[in-house]
């Protein structure tokens, strides 16, 4: 499925000291043969030391650049099977908000939106809303102490992720309703904060991503891995993500910073129920 193009990030380097721009990360694991994951395996495995941050930062953005995430389902067993649990129970290891958590958080977010359907992403889910929360550096304050450390995630590898994990009888819907109530009394418009600039990335990311979603389910079709007639998003799941994603939208339009995020987010939400949507935006 077609990643978050806003999220594309480009590396340099140096070649006899002139900087030279590669293609996007995203794409380079594409140009890899199928064996190719367990090599990279064995050269850089050994580099995830948690004691480290710098040679583990280092060596996430590595993986994260080079691993194979598009393999065919037959042939998982040379790609994603290899390290999927392994990571993620490191990740969860260490949850004191490592520095190379964000690149972690992009590696998962491009996996599971190439592999819809094909991973059970059920035994996370409740960790991963735990950390989109903590990740917003929402003003919450338990005993007059605020908290410290936050989680670094990128609302674009947050939203592609909660995106791929959605339909299919999973309970991501469920937590989702959740986390978007959680969020909609700090769009008020008499709330504001430096938190503000984030949950309005991610409200107009969201959206866009579920589209995304939608439009390559349903039209031309690529030489992307499909997703499975059993996960494909039903009418009932689009209605569901609208409804989610609708009153924090429509609380948001008053906000402080602008309605730009807010506009597109509601275009966004119109293109898929025009029926929810149009009316309330007229109303108001």
């Amino acid at each position: 499925m077609t990643s978050l193009p806003l999220a594309f990030k480009c590396n340099t380097i140096s070649l006899d000291s002139q900087p030279v721009q590669l293609i996007p990360q995203s794409l380079c694991h594409s140009y890899f043969p199928e064996a190719a994951t367990q090599e990279m395996l064995d050269l850089w495995r050994p580099m995830l030391c948690p004691f480290n941050s710098n040679t583990m930062l280092a060596t996430m953005e590595t993986l994260e650049c080079f691993l194979p995430l598009s393999l065919p389902p037959e042939k998982a067993h040379l790609g994603y099977q290899l390290w999927f649990h392994e990571f993620m129970d490191l990740w969860d290891a260490c949850h004191n908000a490592p520095i190379w958590e964000g690149e972690m958080m992009w590696l998962m977010a491009r996996l599971a939106n190439r592999n819809i359907g094909y991973i059970d992403w059920e035994p996370y889910i409740p960790l991963m809303f735990t950390r989109f929360l903590r990740s917003l550096s929402l003003p919450v304050v338990y005993k007059q102490t605020h908290a410290t450390k936050h989680h670094k995630l990128d609302c674009g590898a947050m939203a592609e992720w909660i995106v791929a994990v959605l339909g299919g009888g999973s309970s991501a819907q469920k937590y989702l309703n959740k986390f978007m109530k959680t969020l909609e009394s700090y769009f008020h418009p008499a709330n504001f904060g430096h938190w503000l600039l984030k949950l309005k990335d991610f409200l107009r990311k969201l959206p866009y991503c579920f589209v995304l979603r939608v439009n390559f389910e349903r039209y031309k079709k690529t030489w992307e891995t499909q997703v499975p007639d059993s996960h494909k998003l039903t009418e009932e799941d689009i209605t569901s993500f609208v409804e989610s994603v609708q009153p924090v939208a429509m609380q948001a339009m008053f906000s402080k910073l602008g309605a730009t995020d807010v506009i597109h987010a509601l275009q966004h939400l119109a293109t898929l129920r025009p029926s929810l949507i149009i009316p309330q935006v007229i109303e108001r």
